[in-house]
C-alpha cells in the first residue's frame, strides 16, 4: 500500500533570481512542472536542520517545519541523501505568502526500514538522573508498545493503546533529552503514515502531548528551581 504526503515549499521570495518578480518566478516553475529534489541544506549557519527544494538544480524554496520530520529519514536514508517529490501545485492565496506544494509517495512497506530508534534502545546515559530508573524503563516500554499497536492496523485503535500514550506522556513529561522528543517523532511518524483520520485522535493526542513538554508547570520549576539549585550545589562544586 502507497500513501501520498504533501510537502509545502515556503520563503519562495528568498530565492527569486535578481530583476525577476514573484509572479513570473512562479509562473516558470509552474510551466515546468518539473520533480524536485529535497536535500539538507548543510551550509545554512542557522538552522543545520533546514531542508531545501531545488527544481534542476535550481533552489526555489525551504521545506515548511512542521513537513521536515516526514522528509528526514528518507533523505539519511536515501544513497545520495537526497529525497524526490513530485509537482501538485503553485498555491496563490488572495492574502498571504504563496506556496509550493509537492508530494512525496511513500510505500508503506518500507515505513519499519526508516523508522529510527535504536540510539534510545543503546544510549548509555550516566549523567544525573532526571526520573527514576522505573520511570525511565517505563518510557521505553510504553513507546515500545505503543509502536506495535499502531503497527496492528486499525486493530490498535482502543482504549487501551490511549491509556499507554497517557503512561507515556506521564514518564517523558519533564525528560529533555533529544532521544525523547525523537521517541515522540518516530510514533507521530508512524501514525501520520497510516490511515490519517482513523488514527486522528492519537495524533493530536501525542502532538498535544510534546508541546506540553516543553511549557508544563513541573517542567517550568524543574528548570526554574531545580536546576539551578543543583548546578550550585555541593557535588557540582567539587568537579570545579
Amino acid at each position: 500500500m502507497t500513501i501520498i504526503k504533501e510537502i509545502r515549499g515556503v520563503a519562495i521570495q528568498r530565492f527569486m533570481p535578481s530583476g525577476m518578480d514573484l509572479t513570473a518566478w512562479l509562473d516558470n516553475i509552474e510551466a515546468k512542472r518539473h520533480r524536485a529534489v529535497i536535500r539538507f541544506q548543510k551550509d545554512n549557519p542557522y538552522d543545520s536542520t533546514c531542508m531545501v527544494m531545488s527544481v534542476d538544480d535550481v533552489d526555489v524554496c525551504y521545506v515548511n517545519s512542521d513537513d521536515k520530520r516526514f522528509v528526514k529519514p528518507f533523505i539519511e536514508q536515501s544513497g545520495c541523501e537526497e529525497c524526490m517529490a513530485d509537482f501538485l501545485e503553485v498555491y496563490r492565496p488572495e492574502n498571504g505568502t504563496p506556496i509550493l506544494r509537492y508530494t512525496v509517495v511513500v510505500d508503506l512497506d518500507d515505513v519499519e526500514k526508516i523508522v529510527p530508534g535504536e540510539e534510545w534502545s543503546n544510549w548509555d546515559y550516566t549523567g544525573p538522573l532526571l526520573l527514576s530508573i522505573g520511570k525511565i524503563n517505563n518510557a521505553e516500554h510504553y513507546y515500545n508498545s505503543i509502536k506495535k499497536a499502531i503497527l496492528g492496523g486499525t486493530d490498535g485503535i482502543c482504549d487501551a493503546t490511549a491509556r499507554l500514550i497517557d503512561e507515556f506522556v506521564e514518564a517523558t513529561l519533564i525528560d529533555m533529552s533529544i532521544e525523547t522528543t525523537k521517541l515522540y517523532d518516530d510514533l507521530l511518524f508512524l501514525l501520520e503514515t497510516r490511515q490519517r483520520n482513523a488514527w486522528r485522535e492519537y495524533i493530536n493526542m501525542l502532538q498535544h502531548a510534546s508541546t506540553v513538554r516543553r511549557t508544563d508547570n513541573r517542567r517550568k520549576a524543574f528548570i526554574d528551581n531545580w536546576w539551578p539549585e543543583f548546578l550550585e550545589g555541593e557535588a557540582v562544586n567539587r568537579l570545579s
